[in-house]
Order: C-alpha cells, then sequence, then structure tokens
C-alpha cells in the first residue's frame, strides 16, 4: 500500500470480523510509511460510533447485556482531548497519546486491537475491549477489564482471543517500564500544523440500519 502524504486525511474503522464496520474517526496524517500510521484528532472532530439500536448509548446499557445488544451507527464529535494515534500493520494493539484542552500530556492509553489492514482510504482494526492506560510516570493498569469478561460470557470474545490481549497488554506494559518507544518522551512536544482544518468524516458516509451486537 502507498503511504498517506503528510496532512491527508484517513479513516480509522472498528469492523468485525465480517468486516463490516462499526465506528469510524478521521484522522490527519502526521507520518506514514505504508504500515505504521501516525494520526491526529483534535477536538471537535467528527465520528461516528456505536450505540445500542433502541438509542441508548452503550454505556447505560446493563454490563451483562452490553455486547449482546443490536447496535446502530450514530454520528456524534470527539470532545475534550486531542490524541496522536500510532497504529501499526500486524501489531494488535495502538498507542494514542492524550493531551488535555491546555495542551498538558495526561499519559499513553493502549488499545488493544485485531489489525485488518488498509484500503485506499481507511485503516481498519477491530477493537478488542479490554486496554491498558500508561500514566506520564509510566505506571500501568488495566483498563475495563469487567467489560472484557462481559464479552467472553456472550461469546463477543473467546478465551484464546482474550488471552492474546492479556499477551500483548502485558507487552506494552514492559515497554513503557523500560522508558522504550514509544513511551520513551517521543511526541509528547508534537504540535498540529495550525493551518490544518478539522480532519472530517467522507461525504457520502451512510449509517444504515440496524446491526448485530
Amino acid at each position: 500500500m502507498e503511504p498517506w502524504p503528510v496532512g491527508s486525511t484517513v479513516q480509522l474503522r472498528f469492523v468485525r470480523a465480517d468486516r463490516s464496520w462499526r465506528s469510524m474517526i478521521p484522522l490527519r496524517v502526521v507520518a506514514d510509511d505504508g504500515s505504521s500510521l501516525l494520526g491526529w484528532n483534535p477536538p471537535g472532530t467528527p465520528m461516528i460510533t456505536g450505540a445500542a439500536a433502541d438509542g441508548r448509548g452503550l454505556r447505560e446499557v446493563p454490563l451483562a447485556q452490553r455486547f449482546a445488544v443490536p447496535r446502530r451507527r450514530t454520528r456524534d464529535i470527539w470532545r475534550g482531548t486531542s490524541t496522536l494515534r500510532l497504529i501499526e500493520e500486524g501489531v494488535p494493539s495502538s498507542v494514542w497519546w492524550f493531551w488535555d484542552a491546555d495542551s498538558e500530556f495526561l499519559g499513553w492509553y493502549v488499545n488493544l486491537e485485531e489489525p485488518h489492514g488498509r484500503t485506499a482510504t481507511t485503516v481498519d482494526r477491530a477493537d478488542g475491549i479490554l486496554d491498558v492506560l500508561v500514566l506520564p510516570d509510566r505506571t500501568a493498569q488495566w483498563k475495563d477489564e469487567d467489560e472484557a469478561a462481559a464479552a467472553v460470557a456472550v461469546g463477543r470474545l473467546d478465551g484464546p482471543q482474550l488471552a492474546a490481549l492479556r499477551l500483548e497488554g502485558r507487552r506494552r506494559i514492559e515497554q513503557a517500564q523500560r522508558n522504550e518507544f514509544p513511551f520513551d518522551g517521543s511526541h509528547l512536544d508534537f504540535r498540529p500544523d495550525p493551518d490544518w482544518p478539522l480532519p472530517q468524516l467522507p461525504t457520502d458516509v451512510e449509517l444504515g440500519g440496524e446491526l448485530p451486537a
């Protein structure tokens, strides 16, 4: 795949095994070599996210049902923070640098994922639900373990998948403890080009109807 030009917009899609997508957020390309993407999303970025088909936000659905109820896509915007996201082909996680509205660095977020390749305009991942939070002092903690257990209980994840996610999470935690890239201070001084507008969704994107859980 040809690298995406710096300053262009790429759509990050979260997909299911059948490659149908569930959410989408546009990223401004900071760097790309054809397999390793560094993308920027500032507050106010439009996105499409998932909700329960009956209109409830997913966090409003009781945990035992959260990964079993039908869903639909809904429009929203990214709020409050800005993120720089490192998404590498073949690597089952992406790493996000987080800054608040005053450009104070808040830490790294390790989003555990399954890579599903690229298209001409998208980078596709399957969300692993379980994640890792790494604070600026490199202290790490697991996140959403209860959701991962609920996903296993209804068959959204299986035991081997969860074990693989934990293995990747431990690998990232060990990187952070050793101050290795991407937790070595790289990109902490990043500031976007002030002439960049907000990255935008495709004009022809469709929400579609009800989707399976």
